[in-house]
C-alpha cells in the first residue's frame, strides 16, 4: 500500500485553521422542509368552462430563511418550478409575510364569483417565528431604522394565519375580458404556537 504523504507544513496550518474555525461556528442560514412532491407546475388549470374555473396547486416545498433586518424572526419562500413568476405576499403590516401564488382568469361577465376549497393536504411544523409584514417606507428612511411594526392581537392569538387560503380579489375590464386575480395560500402560521401549516395540494 502506497502512503500518502502530509504536505502540510506549520506556515500551512496556521493558515488553514481561522478557515475551519469560521466555518464551523457559522451557523445554517436556511432550512428547508419538503413535501414530498415533485410539482411541474405549481398552479394549473384542470378544467374551464362556462360554470367555473377549477384550478389544483402543487408545492414540492418551502424554504425558510433568516429575514433581513427582522432580528431573530424568519421568512418563507416557496420551491417552485422554473419559469413559475406570479408569486406574491401577505401585505398588511404587522401581520406575517407568508408568500402567495396569484393567477389572472378571465371570467363570464354575468357571473357571481365565490372560489371554493374542495380538498387540501397538510403538514403542520413547529418552532418557527415568521416576520411580520412592513408598511412602505418613506423617503430616505431606512430598512433597519425602525422597529418592526408587529399586530401583538395577531400575534398573540392562536390561530392560523390567513385564515382563508383562498381569495378573489375585485373583477377587472382589459381589452373586453372579465378578468379576476386569485391569490391561494400554500402556507399558514400560528404566531402563538410557532406552527407553521404547509399545504402540499390544494384544488
Amino acid at each position: 500500500m502506497r502512503a500518502i504523504k502530509n504536505s502540510f507544513s506549520p506556515k500551512t496550518l496556521l493558515g488553514v485553521f481561522p478557515l475551519i474555525m469560521l466555518v464551523i461556528s457559522t451557523p445554517a442560514l436556511s432550512d428547508y422542509i419538503s413535501t414530498g412532491l415533485v410539482a411541474d407546475k405549481a398552479v394549473e388549470v384542470v378544467s374551464s368552462d362556462g360554470f367555473g374555473t377549477r384550478l389544483n396547486v402543487r408545492l414540492s416545498g418551502v424554504e425558510i430563511e433568516k429575514a433581513e433586518n427582522g432580528g431573530d424572526y424568519e421568512q418563507v419562500k416557496l420551491a417552485l418550478p422554473e419559469g413559475e413568476l406570479l408569486v406574491a405576499t401577505t401585505s398588511e403590516p404587522g401581520k406575517p409575510e407568508l408568500p402567495l401564488l396569484t393567477r389572472v382568469l378571465a371570467i363570464p361577465g354575468n357571473c357571481d364569483l365565490a372560489v371554493n376549497v374542495v380538498s387540501a393536504s397538510y403538514e403542520e411544523y413547529a418552532g418557527y417565528k415568521i416576520v411580520p409584514a412592513q408598511g412602505p417606507k418613506t423617503k430616505g428612511q431606512f430598512a433597519n431604522s425602525t422597529p418592526l411594526q408587529i399586530d401583538e392581537e395577531v400575534y398573540g392569538r392562536d390561530q392560523f394565519y390567513p385564515e382563508k387560503i383562498a381569495l378573489t380579489g375585485l373583477p377587472g375590464i382589459m381589452r373586453d375580458l372579465r378578468l379576476v386575480t386569485v391569490s391561494i395560500a400554500p402556507v399558514q402560521f400560528n404566531p402563538r404556537r410557532g406552527i407553521l401549516r404547509v399545504y402540499s395540494e390544494i384544488e
